[in-house]
């Protein structure tokens, strides 16, 4: 009888323990997933990733791709070009010409104060949490371009079809 007690009392802590563990785990696959999501797609919200456009006139669009990710200026150009060939084809045009080409960088701090929580007496206890100040900057990296479609392949102009075909996404 005492063998089967101690065992039924072990049982719960190694589950305890093997528990804590696959939560870690999944924890840590996740966080690590999280990283690896792609920076193309439409902006939205106030953060600074992803492409957006605006018609400039018959055939003409301004062409933006953002990143806070610290991606180089010629990944972020090569997202923008593939974001006005996707246009382009949307449109059915054969190709396009680039004009205008600017790359932004600025610098975006931010703070955030201490935070407590309120106090939470409880039985012979007294517990307070607090989130410690923290400070953070964003390199945001912006690349805008002035694109005008065409069905006329020039020595200056991008053919879409190569474009989507070649061009891969991280």
């Amino acid at each position: 009888m005492v063998h089967i007690r101690l065992l039924y009392t072990c049982r719960p802590c190694f589950l305890g323990i093997h528990e804590r563990n696959r939560m870690r785990v999944l924890v840590l696959s996740l966080l690590l997933l999280s990283g690896c999501s792609s920076i193309y797609h439409p902006q939205e919200g106030w953060v600074p990733e992803g492409y957006s456009e605006q018609a400039q006139g018959n055939h003409q669009y301004t062409v933006r791709f953002q990143s806070y990710r610290g991606e180089d200026w010629q990944e972020l150009k090569k997202l923008l070009l593939y974001r006005a060939a996707q246009l382009a084809s949307s449109h059915q045009h054969s190709h396009f010409l680039m004009s205008n080409l600017t790359n932004k960088e600025q610098y975006e701090i931010g703070e955030t104060q201490a935070v407590m929580s309120g106090p939470h007496i409880a039985e012979n206890a007294y517990q307070q949490t607090t989130a410690p100040y923290m400070a953070f900057h964003n390199k945001i990296r912006t690349v805008d371009a002035l694109i005008t479609y065409t069905d006329a392949a020039s020595p200056d102009s991008y053919d879409v079809q190569l474009l989507l075909a070649s061009t891969t996404l991280d």
